[in-house]
């Protein structure tokens, strides 16, 4: 039903709280009337009795802060909300149901939808710079190539969302959960990560500098991730595709990390100290430089390896549980890893290259 905007201001500060099928003329701008219509929806019982919009076409709106908190709350509507295009910059939809809602090129940076339920919403292209997604259910949500650079997610669902090249610079993950999630290409840059995550998909995706600090990942894909001087200490990794991945500098201190691939990762600079690694490949890796103090080693491989330069090789235990095929290694790192596995059943050895560039 094709209804002024000026119209629709009236009924809901002249009580009306519920309605259907609401279409707005596209672009309609709500700013002159924003501090009146907000005015009347917090002294109202915005919880008792919520504005309720069965269906609504709000494409290009103008209505920067506007108040909708609780909009729907009480009962799941049967008709989606578009707001296409709809600029709701610093808007308050705290606790507001907008499963299947349309916020296709959106502005709702510094919007707060705090417990806020977008549960299958499209969130596609949208500018959401310093939104607050506090314990939001954003689960199987497509917000794909968005900006969500510093917006803070902690404790929200995204399990099964769509973040395939979104930005998330500075973002906080803290206590999310990513099942299902695929976050190709996502810029997760300086973010914090100290988050849940199963089947996951991190391919190519940005975590230079992001903290990952005591987390358990399960399942999920990192091939060809860039983790230049992120911190990934006390977490437990687990069937994880760690793949042409790029860790330069970056910490894995005290790490459980079991079935991981490792195949042809620049791992250069990268303190693995306390870590204990099982059935870990490292075929084809660039491990020079690694810091292998206190290392507990069980099933791992190392082919055409390059354990040039590996500190502290004399302080990690295990090696006589691994396989050693073609290393590139010093002659002075051979003599202390063969001295470490005199008593191994394992008896090859072979090295490529013994001279250090």
């Amino acid at each position: 039903m094709l209804i002024e905007g000026e119209d629709l201001v009236k009924e809901i500060i002249n009580g009306k709280r519920l309605f259907e099928d609401v279409v707005l003329p596209e672009g309609f701008d709500f700013s002159p009337y924003i501090a009146t219509l907000n005015d009347t929806l917090r002294k109202s019982s915005y919880k008792a009795e919520p504005l309720t919009i069965n269906g609504g076409n709000f494409a290009g709106i103008n209505a920067e802060g506007i108040f909708l908190r609780s909009l729907n709350a009480v009962w799941e509507p049967e008709k989606p909300l578009f707001f296409v295009g709809a600029n709701l910059r610093n808007a308050d939809l705290r606790e507001a149901n907008l499963q299947h809602s349309d916020f296709t090129d959106s502005n709702l940076s510094m919007a707060n939808l705090e417990g806020a339920n977008l549960e299958n919403a499209m969130i596609h292209h949208a500018n959401l710079m310093k939104t607050k997604f506090v314990n939001t259910n954003l689960s199987n949500a497509d917000l794909s190539t968005s900006n969500l650079e510093q917006a803070d997610l902690t404790d929200a669902n995204l399990c099964g969302a769509g973040l395939a090249n979104t930005n998330l610079h500075k973002a906080n993950l803290t206590g999310v959960e990513f099942f299902s999630t695929d976050l190709r290409d996502a810029d997760l840059s300086d973010a914090v990560l100290t988050c849940s995550c199963g089947s996951g998909d991190f391919t190519d995706a940005n975590l230079s500098n992001a903290v990952v600090k005591k987390v358990e990942y399960n399942h999920s894909m990192f091939s060809r991730a860039r983790f230049k001087k992120a911190v990934l200490d006390e977490s437990s990794f687990y069937k994880i595709d760690f793949s042409d991945a790029f860790f330069e500098k970056a910490s894995f201190k005290s790490v459980y990390a079991e079935h991981i691939d490792f195949c042809k990762a620049n791992l250069r600079g990268v303190s693995f100290k306390g870590s204990e690694l099982r059935k870990v490949d490292f075929t084809d890796a660039n491990l020079e430089g690694v810091d292998f103090t206190d290392v507990m080693l069980e099933g791992v491989y190392f082919c055409r390896t390059n354990l040039v330069g590996v500190r502290n090789i004399d302080k990690a235990k295990g090696f006589g549980n691994c396989v050693f095929v073609d290393v590139s290694i010093s002659e002075e790192q051979k003599k202390v890893i063969e001295g470490l596995i005199d008593n191994s059943s394992i008896n090859h050895f072979v090295v490529k290259k013994e001279e250090v560039k």
